[in-house]
């Protein structure tokens, strides 16, 4: 099982849209709460990359460790979520960057005994590399799609007179 060319091409370029997603944005619209309860987009960007940690600490157990087993994460208990919140918008980015390509580089190290290894997930149960890569990336899209709602939204406000 080689990784399919998909899959290299979104961990090579679907995060990269979030910086032309954002362009022109002030800190302010960045950290505005736009939907009542929900993250900022700032938030969404922290929780991006304090899970790209996550998820290589996860691949490098899974390398080590027969049935490896892991509970759901939860951005707000993960202290590198908190840190990644206090950081400021252009650091923050890169911070995120430098963790996607850490996971693409070992994503695309593996080979095919390294890329059916599994992991057990609670909600999802066992995961090749491979799925635990699928489900990174359908996640980090779900958020991108998050962000991408909420500038256009900022966008629409800002459109409106009296807003």
């Amino acid at each position: 099982m080689n990784l399919p060319e998909a899959t290299r091409s979104r961990l090579k370029h679907q995060h990269l849209v979030l910086e032309d997603l954002i362009g022109g944005l002030t800190g302010e619209q960045l950290n505005k709460e736009v939907y009542a309860g929900k993250w900022t987009i700032h938030q969404q960007l922290a929780h991006l990359a304090s899970y790209n940690h996550t998820f290589l600490t996860r691949i490098h157990i899974i390398m080590e460790t027969f049935n490896a087993r892991f509970d759901p994460y939860l951005a707000d208990n993960d202290p590198e979520f908190l840190l990644a919140c206090q950081m400021e918008t252009p650091e923050l980015l890169n911070y995120f960057k430098k963790g996607s390509k850490k996971i693409t580089d070992l994503i695309f190290s593996l080979n095919t005994s390294e890329l059916i290894r599994t992991g057990i997930h609670a909600h999802y149960g066992n995961l090749s590399v491979l799925m635990w890569t699928e489900f990174y990336l359908l996640h980090e899209a779900h958020h991108i799609y998050g962000v991408f709602r909420m500038v256009n939204e900022l966008k629409n406000l800002a459109a409106i007179p009296g807003k």
